[in-house]
C-alpha cells in the first residue's frame, strides 16, 4: 500500500453553494437593521440568513430556533452571551469570526459570512480524496489547536459547523451555542450537549469515562476526519441509544478498511482520535496535527512509537538518552501544555537530563508603599526603575472613585465589592481613567505599564515559567487559573490579594484577570497587548511570557488593568 499523501486544495471547485430560500417577512421586520437577502440553512438549533449590516459588509444572522419572549429567565440570555464572549476573543485564520450578539427585538447572532457551503454539504456531494481530507483536516486542527490554548472547548464538532470561504478556507464556527442550546432544553440530543453520532464517550458517560473537555473535541474531530476519508459515520445510528451503544461499545475498523488509498500512518492518527479512553488519545490538537504532518512529509513513523497518555511507547529498548529527550520534548502532553501538570515519569526524564537547579529568586526589601495618591492605592518600588507598581489590579471601589461608573454593574457572575478587580473595562476606557486620575492628583504620573515593565514586574527576578520557578503543581498558591481538571474557581473574578504575592509583593499577576499593557501587539495597530491570564485560563497561559491580544475597545469579563506610577 503507498505511503504517499499529496495534499490537495482541488476540492474547491466541489464547493456547493448554500440554500438560497427567501427569508421570511416577518424576520425581515424584525431585524429591518440588516439587509437579508435570504436563507442560509436551518439546522436543529437555529436558522441562519445572509444579509448586509449598516456598514454594508456581508454578514451570516443566525437566530436560535427557541422561544424568547418575557416569560424566559434571564440567565438564559446570559448563557448566550457568556458562550458569545467566550467565542468573540478566538481571533484566528481557521475560526469564523463572530462580530456581535443581540438580544432586542429577537435574540440573533452576527458573524462572519461563510459564502463557501460547509464540510457537510461538501462530502454530500464529493466523495474526498485522502489529500483533499488531509489538507480539510490540517485547517481544522490548526483553529482547534488555538481555541484549546484559549482554554476553549467546542463540544460539538461536526461537519455542519465546518465552513468555507469561497476560495476554499475552512474555520470552525459555533463555540459554544451548542452548549448553551442544549442547556434550554430545546436540543435534539436529549440533555447531551453535542450531536449523538460525534459524541464522544465522556459526553454519554461522565462516572465511567471522565469531564468532557478538550480532549472531547479530538474524539469529535477523529469522527469527522473517518467520515471524510470513508464517508462512513462510525458510530451513526438510528436514535439515541442506539448511537450512545456505539459509541460506548463499538470498536470500529481502520478507515482503510474502506478506503484502499488510506496508509497504514494515516490509520494511527485517526483510531488515535477516536479511542475510548481520553488518556489514550492524542494528546492535544497540537500533537494531533504534528502527527498529521508527519504522515504528510512521508517521514519515518512506527506504530511501535507512537504516543499514548503521558508515555512513549516503544517495542525497542532505547538505548540513547538524547533520543528519549527529544522525542519527550516533541510529544509534551496536553497536560503540561495545556495545565503545566508533569508526570512522575516526565519529571524523572527531566532529572536525568538536566541537573543544574534553578535558584529561586532573592526575597527584596520592599520600600514602603505610597498611600498619598487619590485613591488611597498601594504601589511597590520596582528596585533600579524609576516607577512603583500597582500591588493589586485596580478594584471596582477605584474605578467607581474616578470614573463615577460601573460598567461591570448587572454584567453575568460578576459579584461586586470594593475588592474585586474593575471587570468589562476597555484599553480606551483605562486611557480615560489614567487621565481623570492624574488631574485629580495634578501631577501626570499613572501611566498603563508597558509589556517589558509588566514582566519585569511579574517575574521579580526570577528567570522561569512562574515567578516561583517551573513547577506548575504551585501555580495555585500564587494564581487563580483553570486547571482543566478540577475547575473549582467557577465563573468569575475572586478578590484581589487572596492568593500569595511574588517575592517584590505583588499580587495575582498570573491569574486572576487579564491585565492591559500599553503597548501595541501588531505593526498594524489594531490590537493591544494584555498580560496575566485569568482564573477561566489554563497555566500554559499564566506564564510570566504569555502575550495576549485585544481590540483597544474590547470589553470583557477576564480583563481588568493594574497601573503605573512614575517618580516625580
Amino acid at each position: 500500500m503507498s505511503s504517499q499523501i499529496i495534499p490537495s486544495d482541488s476540492y474547491i471547485r466541489f464547493l456547493s453553494p448554500p440554500s438560497s430560500s427567501p427569508a421570511p417577512e416577518h424576520i425581515r421586520k424584525l431585524l429591518s437593521e440588516y439587509r437579508i437577502t435570504h436563507l442560509l440553512g436551518s439546522g436543529g438549533f437555529a436558522d441562519v440568513y445572509a444579509g448586509i449590516d449598516a456598514s454594508g459588509r456581508d454578514v451570516a444572522i443566525k437566530i436560535p430556533q427557541m422561544k424568547f419572549d418575557s416569560t424566559v429567565d434571564s440567565s438564559v440570555y446570559d448563557k448566550l452571551d457568556k458562550e458569545a464572549n467566550i467565542w468573540k476573543n478566538l481571533e484566528h485564520p481557521n475560526i469564523v469570526e463572530l462580530y456581535c450578539v443581540v438580544d432586542q427585538p429577537l435574540p440573533h447572532i452576527v458573524m462572519e459570512h461563510m459564502d463557501g457551503g460547509s464540510l457537510e454539504s461538501l462530502m454530500n456531494n464529493h466523495a474526498l480524496t485522502v489529500g483533499e481530507a488531509v489538507h480539510i483536516m490540517e485547517q481544522v486542527l490548526k483553529g482547534l489547536s488555538f481555541a484549546h490554548r484559549m482554554a476553549s472547548v467546542h463540544r460539538d464538532l461536526k461537519p455542519e459547523n465546518i465552513l468555507f470561504t469561497a476560495d476554499g478556507e475552512a474555520k470552525i464556527t459555533d463555540w459554544g451555542i451548542g452548549k448553551f442550546m442544549a442547556s434550554t432544553g430545546k436540543s435534539k440530543t436529549v440533555g447531551i450537549k453535542g450531536t449523538l453520532d460525534y459524541c464522544a464517550p465522556e459526553q454519554y458517560n461522565r462516572r465511567l469515562y471522565g469531564r468532557v473537555d478538550w480532549q472531547t473535541d479530538i474524539f469529535q474531530v477523529g469522527v469527522m476526519f473517518y467520515e471524510m476519508l470513508t464517508g462512513i459515520n462510525p458510530f451513526a445510528g438510528e436514535d439515541f441509544a442506539d448511537c450512545m451503544g456505539k459509541v460506548l461499545m463499538f470498536d470500529p475498523k481502520p478507515p482503510s478498511s474502506y478506503n484502499p488509498d488510506i496508509p497504514d500512518e494515516l490509520d494511527e492518527v485517526i483510531m488515535g482520535a477516536i479511542e475510548k479512553k481520553k488518556e489514550n488519545r492524542w494528546e492535544s490538537g497540537a500533537v494531533m496535527l504534528n502527527e498529521l504532518k508527519r504522515v504528510v512529509s512521508k517521514k519515518e513513523i512506527r506504530k511501535s512509537e507512537r504516543v499514548i497518555g503521558n508515555v512513549v511507547s516503544q517495542k525497542s529498548e532505547i538505548r540513547d538518552m538524547n533520543t528519549l529527550q527529544k522525542r519527550h520534548e516533541k510529544f509534551r502532553p496536553i497536560k503540561e501544555l495545556l495545565t503545566g501538570k508533569t508526570t512522575k515519569k516526565h519529571s524523572t526524564i527531566r532529572e536525568l537530563l538536566t541537573r543544574k537547579k534553578k535558584k529561586e529568586p532573592k526575597n527584596w526589601q520592599k520600600e514602603d508603599v505610597h498611600w498619598e495618591n487619590p485613591i488611597r492605592k498601594q504601589f511597590v518600588k520596582i528596585p533600579g526603575r524609576n516607577y512603583s507598581m500597582g500591588r493589586y489590579t485596580v478594584t471596582q471601589n477605584e474605578w467607581k472613585a474616578i470614573m463615577g461608573v460601573t460598567p461591570w454593574k448587572g454584567k453575568s457572575y460578576v459579584k461586586e465589592g470594593g475588592d474585586y478587580p474593575a471587570t468589562y473595562i476597555s484599553w480606551n476606557d483605562c486611557q480615560e481613567f489614567l487621565k481623570k486620575l492624574n488631574a485629580k492628583e495634578g501631577r501626570n504620573r499613572y501611566r498603563l505599564p508597558t509589556e517589558d515593565e509588566w514582566e519585569h514586574a511579574c517575574r521579580a527576578g526570577s528567570t522561569t515559567k512562574y515567578c516561583f520557578g517551573d513547577d506548575v503543581s504551585r501555580l495555585s498558591e500564587y494564581a487563580w487559573y483553570n486547571d482543566m481538571d478540577n475547575d473549582r474557581y467557577g465563573d468569575n473574578p475572586k478578590k484581589g490579594g487572596l492568593k500569595k504575592p511574588n517575592v517584590w509583593g505583588f499580587y495575582d499577576m498570573h491569574g486572576n484577570v487579564w491585565e492591559w499593557c500599553q503597548d501595541w501587539y501588531d505593526d498594524e495597530h489594531k490590537y493591544r497587548v494584555n498580560r496575566g491570564g485569568s482564573w477561566g485560563f489554563t497555566a500554559d497561559v499564566c506564564v510570566s511570557s504569555y502575550r495576549g491580544r485585544l481590540t483597544p475597545d474590547f470589553r470583557y469579563l477576564r480583563l481588568g488593568v493594574r497601573i503605573v506610577r512614575t517618580s516625580d
